[in-house]
């Protein structure tokens, strides 16, 4: 059977045509800028290269990422919306939809495809991928809403059939509360096929074309857990023994606390926060040092980013990704959470460096989109792991092997680390 079009406009709530069922649905929370959010729209618009009927399912519309190839955009609210407020409109797409496989990257998202798929009485292959630490996120967000994942994440997952981790560490700690479950291990999907053209394109600020002092790029959403405070200090302290400039590509309510900081640490003139960026591998690729100062990661999105480009990293040694993407400090240098002193001195000795570590390319290979797609694709048509719904999934269009297109990041506004 030929699919029919698919579409991506923000209007499209129809039911899918009759002769048209999903095989795969992709939730997300939104559709707001994030490390998180980019991953599973590059999911979710790779499995549609491999010629499956995808549809993206966000909670709630609003946010800028909107551009989704050949995936059909389904969002279940008309603006950002509570998980318990949506779920019965979850529970009613699963029924109408009918998808074959849904795939969720979320805890409070996981927690409720399952418990809706139940209600639905829908036969559907889960895959659920957690992104974050769950210590990290419940010591860090608090609210009753992080304080119970430790006591549904045991109930609940046991009925997924495939349940993911973007890092070593993501699973460690999810293996402590899933004792005896198989976790799979994926990798994010950070660099697209079109890299090499993504890096030579124009950037569009003065400061990474004009040949005055070299800029330190910081990238993420600007919030607490990214911790710039400390990165705009730290640039602080550097420009005591040269002078630098610092650009954080992102946006967030801490805006303004970041500013403040700034304002304070004299530099005003010499921090730049431009917002989002559609392309952020142009200003990588002319900076002259990457920091990433969060106080928790997942994964770390940017440092893989940074890497590709050439640049030279300085990370903080915070929970749980970025000491394991650089390899112990091999690929990047490692310095404490909130140690503005440490952070300048890195920095300092990385814009001395020349070059990334050899060997770079070859390791930041393993990071791309093609190779993470293929991981989830293959999740998705192996058997279940549960004892009473152990065979394989069978795809409507996964007869022929699927021809990957070339995965393109051109005019998707992103991105937080």
């Amino acid at each position: 059977m030929t699919p029919p079009t698919a579409r991506h406009d923000r209007g499209d709530h129809e039911a899918p045509a009759a002769d048209r069922r999903t095989d795969v649905a992709v939730l997300l929370p939104h559709l707001h800028t994030g490390g998180a959010e980019l991953s599973m729209l590059r999911i979710a618009r790779g499995l549609a290269e491999r010629r499956l009927a995808v549809d993206i399912v966000p909670f709630g519309c609003g946010g800028e990422l909107v551009r989704l190839g050949s995936a059909r955009l389904r969002p279940l609210g008309e603006a950002d919306t509570s998980t318990l407020r949506v779920f019965p409109k979850l529970v009613r797409y699963l029924r109408e939809a009918g998808p074959r496989a849904v795939v969720s990257g979320q805890p409070h998202l996981n927690i409720a495809l399952l418990a809706a798929a139940k209600l639905a009485r829908t036969d559907l292959h889960t895959v659920l991928i957690e992104h974050a630490p769950l210590r990290s996120q419940i010591d860090f967000e608090g609210g009753w809403r992080y304080r119970i994942l430790p006591l549904l994440v045991p109930l609940a997952y046991r009925g997924a059939d495939h349940v993911v981790a973007v890092s070593e560490g993501v699973r460690s700690q999810l293996a402590s509360l899933l004792p005896g479950r198989r976790i799979a291990l994926v990798r994010n999907p950070v660099l697209p096929a079109n890299l090499p053209d993504l890096l030579a394109a124009p950037a569009d600020h003065p400061w990474l074309g004009d040949g005055g002092p070299p800029v330190v790029m910081g990238i993420g959403r600007l919030a607490p857990e990214k911790d710039f405070p400390t990165l705009v200090r730290a640039v602080a302290h550097l420009n005591r023994r040269r002078p630098v400039r610092l650009m954080i590509l992102g946006e967030g309510r801490e805006r303004g606390r970041i500013e403040a900081v700034a304002a304070e640490a004299g530099i005003a003139d010499r921090v730049m926060l431009p917002g989002v960026k559609r392309n952020v591998f142009a200003s990588l690729a002319r900076a002259a040092v990457f920091a990433l100062s969060s106080r928790f990661e997942g994964f770390g999105n940017v440092l893989v980013e940074a890497l590709a480009a050439g640049l030279p990293v300085v990370s903080t040694d915070c929970p749980v990704g970025p000491r394991e993407i650089l390899q112990g400090g091999r690929f990047g240098r490692l310095v404490p959470m909130g140690d503005a002193g440490g952070m300048a001195v890195a920095l300092d000795a990385a814009l001395d460096a020349a070059g990334p570590p050899p060997g770079t390319d070859a390791y930041v290979r393993q990071f791309s989109v093609e190779e993470s797609v293929d991981r989830y694709l293959a999740l998705i048509t192996e058997p279940s792991r549960l004892p009473e719904r152990n065979a394989p999934l069978r795809l409507a269009r996964s007869g022929a092997k699927p021809r990957p297109g070339r995965e393109t990041d051109r005019g998707l506004a992103r991105k937080d680390g």
